[in-house]
């Protein structure tokens, strides 16, 4: 479920670089992606540059 867009983070000198997204139905559907020879790639590539990733996290008030 696509939630916003994020183009840059005006706090931070850095602009934001979309990197990857990945989707799945259900969690067997996940597992079996990440554990393929792409997603431990792409596993491995995360965890060598997780120094230059930043997380942003955006919040929406829900309407009670």
């Amino acid at each position: 479920m696509k939630l916003a867009e994020v183009e840059s983070n005006l706090l931070l000198d850095q602009k934001y670089c979309y990197f990857c997204e990945l989707t799945a139905n259900n969690k067997d559907e996940m597992d079996k992606k990440l554990n393929s020879s792409a997603g431990r790639e792409l596993s491995k590539l995360l965890m060598e540059s997780h120094r230059n990733i930043t997380v942003i996290s955006v919040n929406y008030q829900s309407k009670e």
